[in-house]
């Protein structure tokens, strides 16, 4: 913490992820200068799906396919949504679930017992990872936040890379994805909400479809890669004395 701190202090410029994250190293390591990036990932609509992971089953006719990828550091937020899941599984014998990443590997997910299929990480840069998410042909994706002050200052990447593989998304209310709820691109539920939420998707494919089309609509729009390459440059520029610092929030 005091190597980071350091660092901060030190930087001519320092180019947060995230307006919160932001506010928080202005309170915490007092940079000489701090700019906050409006975005912080980007996705490509209609991407091409790249080679299935080894261990992903053929889908089946009808089968509806809910996901969660994540690392292992996910696995609270997980167990918080797991009595939800298993309950829409029981339900609805079409739909499956499947995990994809590192948590698929912890100890804690053997507590959806068969109900789950695990594929593991894949070996390689993140434009692999984002072409093997997309060869999943998940439904409805799942993006479940703890109510903690730490998660409030991550971004939206999750979701963003929900919309890249097609997939309706379903997350926590709160900071991090309250937004992309706004423009109608989300389900954003609270932590009792999960299983309604679960449900409703899985039962209404016009409303799967709806979100994941408003998921392509906002990549296009909001966090397509040539305006996260132009905040970048802009950022630099900032770091480089060639442009001002933004007024307000110093938002870029």
């Amino acid at each position: 913490i005091h190597a980071l701190h350091e660092i901060v202090a030190k930087a001519d410029l320092v180019y947060a992820s995230t307006g919160p994250l932001g506010q928080q190293l202005l309170k915490l390591a007092k940079p000489r200068r701090l700019v906050s990036g409006r975005i912080y990932a980007a996705g490509e609509p209609d991407r091409t799906a790249g080679p299935a992971p080894e261990g992903l089953p053929p889908k089946q006719p009808g089968e509806i396919r809910i996901g969660y990828m994540g690392s292992r550091s996910h696995v609270s937020d997980l167990e918080m949504i797991r009595p939800s899941v298993l309950a829409v599984l029981e339900a609805f014998p079409q739909a499956s679930f499947h995990l994809f990443g590192s948590i698929a590997e912890a100890p804690a997910t053997r507590a959806f017992g068969a109900s789950v299929t695990a594929v593991r990480r894949v070996r390689g840069s993140y434009a692999d990872f984002r072409a093997a998410l997309n060869s999943m042909e998940w439904d409805i994706g799942l993006a479940p936040l703890r109510p903690l002050a730490f998660n409030d200052c991550k971004a939206p990447t999750k979701c963003i890379e929900y919309f890249e593989a097609g997939c309706a998304a379903i997350a926590s209310a709160g900071v991090v994805y309250d937004p992309l709820a706004a423009r109608g691109a989300i389900l954003a539920v609270q932590p009792h909400e999960w299983l309604d939420a679960l449900t409703k998707l899985v039962a209404e494919p016009a409303r799967r479809a709806e979100l994941a089309l408003a998921g392509q609509a906002l990549l296009r729009t909001e966090f397509s890669w040539a305006r996260l390459e132009r905040q970048v440059l802009d950022v630099i520029a900032l770091a480089c004395g060639k442009a001002a610092m933004p007024a307000g929030e110093n938002v870029i």
